[in-house]
This record gives C-alpha cells, sequence and structure tokens, in this order.
C-alpha cells in the first residue's frame, strides 16, 4: 500500500471521514493498524477495511486505544460500565473487562480469545489492550475472533430467512 496516497486521499476535502486535517496520533494510531495488519493481517481489503472502520468508530476518530466511555483511568472506566454485564468482575483473576483498545474488547470470552491472536495474556492484564501500542495495534487480528462470531451468527441467522441476517 502507498501509505503517502493513502493518507493524502484521507485528507481530501472529499473524503468525509476526518475533515481535512489528521492529528499525529490519529495517524501513529492508523500507522500501528497498517503495520499490524501487514505482519499478522489475512491480506484481505475487506479485513483491513473493518479494522479501520471498527478503531475509527470504537475510538471516536481518535485511532489510538482508550478506554471505555473515554474514561481517563480504569476506575472511571470500571464506575462507567458497572451496571451492565461484563462491568462485573470476571475469570480466575477477577478483572473487569470493560471496554479497552481500538477495538473495545469487552467479555471474558473475548479477552481469553484475543490473547492468542495478541501474545499476551489479556485476560491476566486487560489494561496491555489500552496501554501498550505494540499490544494494542498487533491485534488487527484481534477482531478476528469478533469477525468470526459474527460470521458464524450471521451465516445461522440466514438459515432461519433472509430477515434476520
Amino acid at each position: 500500500m502507498d501509505r503517502t496516497a493513502f493518507f493524502a486521499a484521507l485528507r481530501r476535502r472529499t473524503c468525509g471521514v476526518f475533515g481535512t486535517s489528521l492529528s499525529q496520533s490519529q495517524v501513529d494510531g492508523i500507522n500501528g493498524i497498517l503495520d499490524a495488519f501487514a505482519t499478522h493481517g489475512d491480506g484481505r481489503d475487506k479485513t483491513l477495511a473493518y479494522a479501520l472502520a471498527t478503531a475509527y468508530h470504537e475510538t471516536g476518530a481518535r485511532m489510538v486505544p482508550v478506554r471505555e466511555g473515554f474514561a481517563k483511568d480504569d476506575v472511571s472506566a470500571r464506575w462507567i460500565v458497572a451496571k451492565r454485564e461484563y462491568g462485573q468482575p470476571a475469570g480466575k483473576y477477577d478483572h473487569v473487562l470493560y471496554g479497552r483498545g481500538q477495538v473495545q474488547l469487552t467479555w471474558l470470552k473475548n479477552c481469553d480469545a484475543s490473547s492468542k491472536d495478541a501474545g499476551y495474556d489479556l485476560v491476566a492484564s486487560a489494561s496491555r489492550a489500552t496501554c501498550f501500542p505494540s499490544i494494542a495495534n498487533r491485534p488487527v487480528s484481534m477482531p478476528r475472533g469478533i469477525i468470526q462470531e459474527r460470521l458464524e451468527r450471521k451465516r445461522a441467522l440466514s438459515v432461519l430467512g433472509s430477515g434476520f441476517a
């Protein structure tokens, strides 16, 4: 991919995604995703587009890892999700697995599955999905588990009829 052309396209007035400028942190976040995809992705444009769109949506266009609700610290993030089902301590480490990172990774099963992709135990140290760019950016393959789950759900729903998919 020609990154110069890619970033120029993102900055075009007609693009409608970021306006005509990107902050350095947005550029760094996008580059992290592109780097991670180059080494860990499946090579499909659709997967890369999904990863970029997910990061855009889940980070409020910041493109860098964030805590759920854009909380400044873990205590604030736990408070934000306290009444949600995934806002309760879970797993053998009894951590609250609120949304973290560029994909807002939640739930014990997703953190556990994503640990394999990240090469780091995200259940034991869930905050690594937010705090360390090398971990946070690597899981562009992290959405793989989430994508797989959605594809399986879509396949199951398509059996029930087209109105459900």
